[in-house]
């Protein structure tokens, strides 16, 4: 089977090394180990494939034996020779592994899953994550550190719109590069890239924009895309929407003098957690006028005239 050679993956663990040298991260009950087992088992699924030089011939593979591949490929760990059975590799490293590796094996089986599967796989997994107040989510099939409330139920729990929109994907992989630099404690970085995101979301918005900064919000208003607003309201209320560029420009993207400005990891959240409200913001607005433009026009029907009744007889009446 050729097709798991060619997904691109860097697993969590590759991701972030330095995080898990310092073997700090936070781990996952055995309850949530065996229900996350559980949750792959009903997942996965057989089916057959003709090997490329054997054409006429059909071998029979699952979800999980292609995910011990990939997971033994990208990690440079040959399955053993004394495994005893498809998956026993995984399931062990679900059960009684690392954490970081558990996230490993969990990112490569939904990176393996097409896109309409793995939405719904995602969604169970967190689902255990969440039952079992776990502080690890799935967020566009990487594992990340939820640290409150709102990234936890609004930013990382459901995939955002903006995710499934091609023309927004400079936006997603600013947006996904931002929590990584969180994850990782570059706070500096995680700003600068959350700002970044909601520059890009406008840009895509607005038809790739070559303004920046402010300008770009107030494109955004004079073109009336504010939907649902009056043009003057919506040019009021443009500064409302740009909260990561003075994160950005006082925190992130200029020199702070002799003196190193230490920021502290609540500001990396916040200009996250802004971000990711903005760009929701921008690509839903978005997404409704696509679908707008791309739905059928109901069709008039005609109108349907009845055919004369007919006076009914009764011999019974007397005259």
């Amino acid at each position: 089977m050729q097709k798991q050679v060619h997904i691109r993956l860097k697993p969590f663990s590759l991701r972030h090394r330095r995080l898990v040298e310092k073997g700090s991260l936070p781990d996952l009950s055995a309850q949530a180990r065996r229900r996350l087992w559980i949750t792959l088992r009903e997942i996965d699924e057989p089916f057959y494939y003709s090997p490329p030089d054997n054409p006429g011939w059909n071998e029979q593979s699952s979800d999980i034996q292609e995910v011990e591949h990939l997971y033994a490929r990208l990690l440079g760990t040959p399955k053993p020779e004394s495994a005893r059975y498809v998956g026993e590799v995984i399931e062990e490293i679900i059960q009684t592994g690392k954490v970081e590796s558990a996230l490993d094996v969990l990112e490569c089986f939904l990176a393996w899953l097409d896109a309409e599967r793995r939405d719904e796989a995602q969604t169970a997994i967190n689902d255990v994550f969440r039952d079992y107040t776990c502080r690890w989510r799935m967020s566009d099939g990487q594992g990340l550190i939820v640290d409150d409330d709102f990234m936890e139920d609004i930013v990382l729990a459901d995939t955002p719109p903006i995710l499934a929109l091609a023309s927004f994907s400079g936006a997603k992989d600013e947006f996904q590069r931002a929590r990584n630099e969180l994850t990782e404690g570059n706070i500096r970085d995680a700003i600068f890239y959350a700002g970044a995101s909601v520059e890009s979301a406008f840009k895509a918005a607005l038809g790739n924009s070559p303004k920046t900064g402010i300008d770009l919000t107030q494109a955004y208003a004079n073109a009336n895309l504010l939907e649902g607003l009056p043009k003057s309201k919506a040019q009021s209320l443009q500064k409302a929407l740009m909260p990561t560029a003075t994160l950005r420009n006082e925190l992130a993207g200029h020199g702070h003098g002799s003196d190193t400005l230490e920021i502290p990891v609540e500001y990396g959240e916040l200009a996250i957690n802004l971000a990711a409200a903005v760009n929701t913001f921008v690509s839903r607005q978005h997404l409704k006028r696509v679908e707008s433009k791309t739905l059928p026009k109901p069709q008039e029907k005609a109108t349907e005239i009845s055919p004369p009744t007919r006076p009914t007889w009764n011999d019974d009446v007397p005259f």
